[in-house]
């Protein structure tokens, strides 16, 4: 059974890099998202084992410090 990751940051290079290692290496399903509000849909639609996150990513840290 197939693990599912969700890398949520702003660099499209580190997100390629981690998909890269985690589905190569670990054999994980990622998925990936540029924004906070990205990730929250994602995240809403999907159920996910782990999330790898950018905690510096401004909209995500906007949308959290409203909770």
């Amino acid at each position: 059974m197939s693990r599912n990751i969700l890398i949520v940051d702003d660099e499209e290079d580190v997100q390629a890099i981690a998909k890269l290692g985690l589905e190569m290496g670990a054999g994980w399903n990622v998925l990936t998202a540029c924004s906070g509000r990205e990730a929250l849909n994602i995240a809403a639609n999907y159920k996910l084992d782990v999330i790898l996150l950018d905690i510096s990513m401004m909209l995500l840290q906007q949308h959290l410090s409203r909770s």
